[in-house]
């Protein structure tokens, strides 16, 4: 398979052009140990609300909470104003205890919190250097694409800091052979919707970096009179890697090309790509 390495904004022979992100797209690149340490505590402030409200929100709690009005009625009725009152006194006093509890189990909640989310990162994958891998491919989105909805981008929120690589794969149930998907990141072909329908039948893995909303974008093109094909989409890792800023291969021409950004180094000849194939291609 050839590959070009394109730097900054290239013109293809194709007359197709590798365009820049807009400015509400673009975002710094941050260190890898900001980039560790922020994906490691992203899901804490969630853990520890998720813990904090527990105790109240599981089955046998609630199920408690509900039957105290029942609780008092019968207590009425059997035991009168007297046994009533001190069944009032009673649930009184437990719900001073639970308020004076509050922020003793509150603190604990944020302590354990960082504990969960470490627990949760390695149950989720594993770093290698500056990539983390995912154990299974993570489910981005699913989308029934028709070709009434050629032209479309569809953003796909990510649980992943902006300005970081990441690798995605695309799965097509349906008229595989008659549709053409691909990923958009800050940076993207122009123009999309020629390159589309040029007959480019672009391969359904590839790396973009995602923009500055925390987003990256799906589009496709289907032929005229197609069935809709339900389109879904995985992120398998993510990496802090400012030499790449798209990787796509062209399945029609046999060629991979990366963009990388005017200042960064030479790509190595012979590192491996993450997303090549099982041909064992090599950029």
């Amino acid at each position: 398979m050839k590959t070009q390495k394109q730097r900054g904004v290239q013109v293809l022979p194709s007359g197709t052009q590798f365009m820049q992100p807009l400015d509400k797209d673009a975002v710094p690149r941050r260190t890898l140990r900001a980039t560790r340490w922020r994906a490691l505590l992203k899901p804490v402030w969630g853990l520890f609300i998720k813990g904090l409200y527990s105790p109240v929100v599981n089955a046998g709690a609630f199920f408690g909470l509900i039957t105290n009005p029942f609780s008092l009625f019968f207590v009425s009725a059997f035991l009168g104003d007297k046994g009533l009152t001190a069944r009032i006194g009673t649930l009184g006093a437990t719900a001073l205890s639970t308020v004076a509890a509050l922020p003793i189990w509150a603190i604990i909640n944020l302590a354990v919190a960082p504990i969960r989310a470490l627990m949760a990162e390695k149950e989720l994958g594993s770093w290698k250097g500056a990539r983390f891998v995912y154990r299974e491919p993570q489910l981005v989105l699913t989308y029934e694409w028709a070709p009434s909805d050629n032209g479309q981008v569809i953003a796909i929120p990510l649980q992943i800091d902006a300005g970081l690589l990441v690798d995605y794969k695309i799965e097509i149930d349906g008229p595989a052979n008659r549709i053409n998907c691909i990923v958009l990141g800050a940076y993207y072909f122009r123009p999309l919707d020629e390159v589309m329908k040029s007959g480019t039948r672009f391969d359904l893995r590839g790396r973009v970096v995602v923009k500055k909303d925390a987003t990256i974008g799906l589009v496709c093109y289907s032929l005229p009179d197609t069935l809709p094909a339900l389109v879904r989409v995985y992120v398998t890792a993510f990496e802090n890697d400012p030499g790449v800023l798209m990787d796509y291969t062209d399945l029609r021409t046999q060629t991979r090309f990366v963009l990388a950004p005017p200042d960064a180094p030479e790509l190595a000849e012979n590192r491996e790509c993450p997303t090549d194939n099982a041909s064992g291609t090599k950029a």
